[in-house]
């Protein structure tokens, strides 16, 4: 199992450059935003495309009238 720890940490300390991706998809991989799109197919093919056998971290960012619910 691949640890995103890394990922995770660069986006709590860099959350207003991912809040510039508000609607979108982005994929993370180490200290940078790599790919973006409109879905998570369309976000982590681009991704396996530029990166190919990387695991990046692919999250929605939510728009600021969307609520987001983790379960």
């Amino acid at each position: 199992m691949t640890s995103l720890q890394q990922e995770h940490e660069w986006l709590v300390e860099h959350h207003a450059e991912a809040e510039r991706y508000s609607g979108r998809w982005i994929a993370i991989l180490g200290e940078k935003i790599v790919a973006d799109g409109k879905g998570f197919e369309q976000t982590h093919k681009k991704v396996m495309v530029e990166h190919p056998g990387a695991i990046p971290l692919v999250l929605y960012v939510p728009k600021r009238s969307e609520e987001l619910l983790i379960l």
